[in-house]
C-alpha cells in the first residue's frame, strides 16, 4: 500500500494547490460575475430592422465595414456600433452573421488544474505495484486521459485515506469550472476568415465583436487583434468599472466604438495616434479610455478619409 499512499499524498497536495488557486481568485470571480450581470440585465428595445442577415458578398467596390457578432454578442451593442461607426467614418457599415461551431476556450483554470492533476498521478504509476493496484481497483491506463474518469479515480483513491479531502478536491475542481475562460484571438480570427473568405472583396473590412475574453501571442489579454482582412474586438474587459452616475450601455458603447476604430485603423494602415483625446489614442487604463472624446481627431479623420477615397 506504500505506492497507493504516495499517490494519495500527491492528490492531497494537488487539492491544497487547487484550494489556494480558488481562494486567490474567488473575489475576482465575484467581481466578474457582478460585472457581467450588471451589463446583461439592462434591456434595450430591439429595432424592427435589427434582423441581421447571413454572411454574403456585398456588391460594388467602395470601402465598407462588415461587423460580425460572435459567441453571443449583444444585439443592441453591435447594432449601435453599426450606426455609430458608419456616422463617424462616413462609409457603409453592415452587420452579417456566421453559422459556425466555436472552439472551446484555450485557457482556463479548470484545464490547467486537470493537466497538473493528471501529471502528478501519472508520475506515481511507474512502479509495478502501482499497476497492480490499478488492476485491483479496475483502473486502466487510458482512463487517465478522460477528465471525468481522472477526477473520479482521484476522488476514489483519496477517499480511501481521507474522505473529507476527497470531497474538497472535487468541490474545488467544480469551482474552477466557473472561473472565466479565455479564447485565443488567433483562433477566432481564423474562424472569421474561413467564414468570410468566399464572400470577400477588395475594400471590405470584416470585424468580429465578441463578449468573451481574448488573448494573443502570450499576452495576458487583448482588447482587439487584427490581420490584413479584419480582426476581432472583445468588449469583455470594457464592461467593467462602470460609474454609478453614468448609463452602463452608453459607457460600454463608447468604449467598444473606440476599440473598433483603433482596430479598423490597424487594418487600414492608419498610423498610431498620440492625441490623448482621440478615440484611437492608446489608453493606459479604463479611466484614460473614458476621458477620451470618443471621436476621431482631425488627423485620424483625414487619414481614414484618404484611405476611403482610394480604390
Amino acid at each position: 500500500m506504500k505506492i497507493l499512499f504516495t499517490v494519495v499524498m500527491a492528490i492531497s497536495l494537488m487539492s491544497v494547490s487547487l484550494a489556494e488557486i480558488s481562494n486567490k481568485n474567488l473575489e475576482e470571480l465575484k467581481k466578474q460575475a457582478s460585472r457581467v450581470l450588471s451589463v446583461s440585465n439592462v434591456t434595450v428595445p430591439s429595432r424592427v430592422d435589427d434582423v441581421f442577415p447571413a454572411i454574403s458578398k456585398l456588391p460594388g467596390s467602395d470601402h465598407c465595414v462588415v461587423l460580425v457578432p460572435m459567441q453571443g454578442c449583444d444585439k443592441w451593442l453591435i447594432a449601435r456600433m453599426r450606426d455609430e461607426l458608419s456616422s463617424t467614418l462616413g462609409i457603409p457599415v453592415y452587420v452579417q452573421t456566421i453559422d459556425v461551431v466555436y472552439p472551446e476556450a484555450s485557457r482556463s483554470a479548470y484545464n490547467s488544474a486537470i493537466v497538473q492533476l493528471r501529471a502528478k498521478i501519472k508520475a506515481q504509476l511507474n512502479n509495478p505495484l502501482a499497476l497492480m493496484l490499478m488492476e485491483q481497483y479496475g483502473y486502466k491506463a487510458e482512463d487517465f486521459e478522460s477528465d471525468e474518469k481522472l477526477i473520479r479515480i482521484a476522488q476514489k483513491t483519496l477517499a480511501m485515506q481521507n474522505p473529507e479531502a476527497a470531497k474538497k478536491l472535487v468541490d474545488e475542481i467544480e469551482r474552477l469550472k466557473l472561473e472565466e475562460s479565455q479564447w485565443d484571438a488567433g483562433i477566432l480570427k481564423a474562424v472569421l476568415f474561413n467564414s468570410v473568405k468566399s464572400y470577400r472583396r477588395e475594400n471590405v473590412v470584416y470585424l468580429a465583436i465578441t463578449p468573451v475574453d481574448i488573448y494573443s501571442n502570450g499576452k495576458k489579454f487583448v482588447l482587439g487583434s487584427t490581420d490584413g482582412f479584419g480582426g476581432v474586438v472583445s468588449y469583455y474587459r470594457l464592461a467593467s468599472d462602470f460609474a454609478k452616475d453614468s448609463p452602463k450601455q452608453d459607457r460600454l458603447a463608447k468604449r467598444t466604438k473606440m476599440q473598433c476604430l483603433s482596430s479598423l485603423g490597424d487594418v487600414l494602415g492608419v498610423g498610431l495616434c498620440s492625441n490623448p483625446t482621440c478615440a484611437r489614442a492608446y489608453p493606459k487604463s479604463l479611466a484614460e479610455h473614458d476621458a477620451k472624446s470618443g471621436e476621431l481627431c482631425n488627423q485620424c479623420s483625414s487619414a481614414f478619409k484618404k484611405v476611403f477615397e482610394s480604390k
